[in-house]
């Protein structure tokens, strides 16, 4: 299944800068674990999600692609920090 045809709001391409906007925590610390930079959290105010902003790069849509389809391949360790660097943040906006 491409993720381009979910009916959710877990994954978007927005903006000007072509930015690469997700709700989804696992698809967040994926691409992290993949070298891809985090530029912002934003926190929505009355509800407690969180979506999670990236720079669209030319292989994001590949890296997110594979993450949906369970072939995305990342060190466990390297995941598992950055899941800890990342709930330091989330942490941190509260």
């Amino acid at each position: 299944m491409d993720y381009r045809d979910m009916n959710n709001d877990e994954y978007m391409i927005t903006g000007p800068k072509e930015l690469l906007d997700t709700q989804d925590m696992g698809l967040a610390v994926g691409l992290m674990s993949k070298g891809y930079e985090l530029l912002d959290l934003e926190s929505n105010g009355y509800s407690k999600r969180v979506t999670f902003r990236f720079q669209k790069e030319t292989s994001i849509d590949d890296a997110a692609q594979d993450y949906w389809s369970g072939r995305m391949q990342v060190d466990a360790k390297t995941y598992w920090n950055e899941m800890k660097n990342l709930k330091t943040r989330l942490y941190s906006l509260r």
